[in-house]
């Protein structure tokens, strides 16, 4: 191995050093023309055997580790045909496969792990610094791109945004030659990061000192071109650049966060030297609304100030200056313990009535206890009663699945969800397909499940005359209608067979089904006639009861 050559090569060069030395320690010119000679030769042939015999050690035993690991890879990708759902052997086998360089696999288990699971913020941090270690063209840019992008997607962190915007600013080609357009690609980049991640109380603020730092460094560079005389639009660029330096730096001292103070510091030691704006020199005394802790915020302008002043006070609250929700976020490490701190800080967001806050809160305790469905469930009824954005709602659905898919309940609300939503039927199929193969883990919540999805279709087919939906149902191509009876007929079947064969002793929900066939069949076949004919609903009903007894 190379270590192993390299190793050989430093201790014969220490050997030489040594035998060169040999002649000054008493030998006589006879001894070094003679048994001097003969005796350096032995020790060099001697060094020689003990660098090849470490060698040779060196390299059984790696040998020996590699086959140990191949063997361990082999075992827990066995784990995992026989269960694709173990988390921890998908996991294991990331960690092996990259301990053995073995790109091209290690790239298949982290894309079979992430169809089933959301990747946690430091898998897909690890990935994208893996990936950006290959690049050798602008197309391997593009693809480490869209793994950033991918996990910025499953969950909100501060420092994988942080990563990404650092990624782009290293090696977009665009951001990296400062054109125009890169420059507007990164800004939009960083305010998509600022509003996931700057408003974290802990982390926020590295993803708020990327963005700022690009912009000082393009403020620099507009000072120099102009000083140098080389192009650029001289002052009136450089007082633009200015302002975004400046607005960044009163946008962020308005957020709550850890580093409040030192983000204060900086704006006051970077507007003296470069930004240009006057600050008071001898600020007043503080006011009863000033808080005695940042006597320096008396130099912010008025608006800013304010907003600084009340920022503050909500960190302290909610930070490690006062209270017990961000401090103890901040320190607590069990679930439990962690799980209670939240809550106790989103209490405080959810009085403040700020719904932004409320939600980057929520971010924040999912990412951090991504497998506690309770935490999900917090986030579910905010954004269904309060927030009721169609694309967020999608959003936590779709993440809290992934991370919690033995929740039965958990699919049934989504279901129900982007029915509301008038989500188109192909989705709805979608998310129910994946439940059934979900890991749920009782009969009753496969059975909800099932009437879940029987429910929508029959309410496609057959809305009431006060939903919305009715007009929707109504205006039902024969050919769709027609494609709508059948899947709801198969669902019916497939339901029955499902029950019966999984929980056998579940005979009431079999009888369930049974009767809730009946009654639609019967609705079906009144429907299509003109006059709804009873007596064709009633026979439609029979025909699935006989079908019933003849099975069971």
């Amino acid at each position: 191995m190379a270590g192993g050559e390299e190793k050989a090569v430093e201790k014969a060069g220490d050997a030489d050093v040594d035998m060169a030395e040999g002649p000054d320690l008493g030998k006589s010119d006879s001894d070094l023309d003679d048994g001097g000679n003969g005796e350096k030769e032995d020790m060099e042939d001697s060094d020689k055997d003990d660098s090849e015999d470490d060698d040779s050690e060196d390299e059984a035993k790696e040998a020996a580790e590699e086959a140990e690991r191949k063997a361990l890879i082999g075992e827990v990708k066995g784990r995992i045909a026989s269960n694709p759902y173990d988390y921890q052997a998908h996991v294991q086998l990331i960690a092996l496969l990259r301990r053995s360089s073995m790109l091209e696999e290690l790239r298949a288990a982290r894309e079979a792990m992430n169809a089933l699971y959301p990747l946690s913020p430091a898998m897909w941090q690890q990935w994208a610094h893996d990936e950006t270690s290959l690049i050798a063209s602008d197309a391997d840019v593009a693809k480490v791109e869209a793994l950033y992008q991918r996990g910025v997607e499953e969950y909100v962190s501060p420092s994988l945004w942080q990563a990404y915007l650092s990624f782009l600013t290293a090696h977009h080609p665009a951001i990296t030659t400062r054109t125009p357009e890169g420059l507007k690609l990164f800004r939009g980049t960083a305010e998509q990061a600022l509003t996931q991640a700057g408003l974290h109380l802990g982390e926020g603020a590295s993803v708020w000192g990327t963005y700022r730092g690009l912009e000082m460094e393009v403020l620099i560079n507009v000072r120099k071109g102009e000083e140098e005389g080389k192009g650029g639009l001289g002052e009136e660029e450089r007082t633009k650049q200015a302002t975004r330096v400046r607005a960044l730096f009163h946008r962020q001292l308005a957020v709550p966060h850890l580093q409040l103070p030192a983000t204060l510091a900086a704006y006051l030691a970077w507007e003296e030297k470069e930004g240009g704006e006057k600050l008071p020199a001898d600020p007043p005394p503080p006011s009863s609304a000033a808080s005695p802790s940042s006597p320096d915020a008396q130099k912010l302008p008025g608006s800013v100030k304010a907003a600084y002043l009340k920022a503050e006070k909500m960190g302290g609250e909610g930070g490690a200056g006062g209270g017990s929700g961000g401090g103890a976020v901040a320190t607590f490490d069990k679930s439990d313990e962690l799980m209670l701190a939240y809550t106790e800080y989103l209490a405080l967001e959810a009085a403040s009535g700020d719904m932004p806050r409320q939600q980057a809160m929520h971010e924040r305790m999912v990412t951090a206890l991504p497998v506690v469905f309770d935490v999900w469930l917090k986030y579910i009824d905010l954004v269904d009663h309060k927030l009721k954005v169609p694309s967020v709602v999608r959003s936590v659905y779709f993440r809290a699945a992934r991370n919690c898919p033995w929740v039965g309940s958990l699919w049934t609300r989504y279901l129900l969800a982007l029915e509301r939503l008038g989500a188109a039927d192909a989705d709805m199929a979608e998310v129910f397909e994946k439940a059934l193969v979900s890991g749920v883990q009782s009969a009753d919540e496969y059975f909800d499940i099932f009437l879940t999805r029987l429910d929508g279709l029959r309410r496609h087919l057959l809305p009431p005359e006060s939903s919305k939906g009715a007009l929707k149902g109504a205006s039902l191509s024969e050919d769709e209608r027609s494609k709508l009876k059948d899947t709801l007929r198969a669902t019916f079947e497939r339901a029955s067979a499902f029950m019966a064969s999984y929980f056998p002793d579940h005979q009431q929900a079999l009888l369930q089904l049974a009767g809730y066939q009946a009654h639609i069949e019967a609705h079906l076949a009144g429907a299509a006639g003109a006059t709804g004919m009873v007596g064709e609903g009633g026979a439609a009903g029979r025909g699935v009861w006989e079908q019933f007894v003849k099975k069971h």
